[in-house]
């Protein structure tokens, strides 16, 4: 009989449109996938993400550094105010 092998976890599989929980400066904020950016590799995938919070611009942000995918409600619940 063949030896067992592990099976790893590859771990969330990421695509766009996602919402996402991320950490920005020691605080979870939220996020949707834009689309995958041209500075990445494909060992290391570096992602456009939209802040859901409206104040800051898209950010390019390593897959590896990205968090749990949520709802697009909680991510709604999540929204910061509308700033002018």
């Amino acid at each position: 009989m063949p030896p067992r092998r592990s099976v790893r976890s590859k771990g969330p599989a990421y695509k766009k449109g996602d919402y996402i929980e991320y950490d920005y400066k020691g605080s979870l904020v939220t996020g949707k996938l834009n689309k995958k950016s041209l500075n990445g590799t494909e060992a290391n995938p570096i992602w456009i993400v939209t802040p859901m919070d409206r104040r800051r611009r898209d950010e390019e942000i390593q897959e590896k550094l990205l968090g749990k995918v949520i709802s697009a409600i909680e991510a709604m619940n999540n929204r910061g105010p509308l700033l002018f």
